[in-house]
């Protein structure tokens, strides 16, 4: 549960830190570029989810085996 958890809680703290963070510390003259450097790892995070939770399903035999190996929440 607290994979699931911890992208949520960062994902949803980023729009808070974008704005005071970022214009906070280093101005309003290179918000676009700060923000994008900031935003980001997140961004690729959010990219490559699919993969990352598809790509343990082959060595089970696919989704109804990985279902049988995982420990149940």
């Amino acid at each position: 549960m607290g994979i699931a958890l911890t992208p949520g809680m960062v994902r949803g703290s980023l729009p808070v830190l974008q704005a005071a963070a970022v214009t906070d510390r280093r101005g309003t003259t290179h918000y676009g570029r700060l923000s994008g450097l900031l935003g980001a790892p997140a961004a690729i995070a959010s990219a490559l989810a699919p993969f990352a939770g598809a790509g343990p399903t082959g060595p089970p035999g696919g989704y109804p085996g990985l279902t049988v190996a995982a420990p149940s929440a």
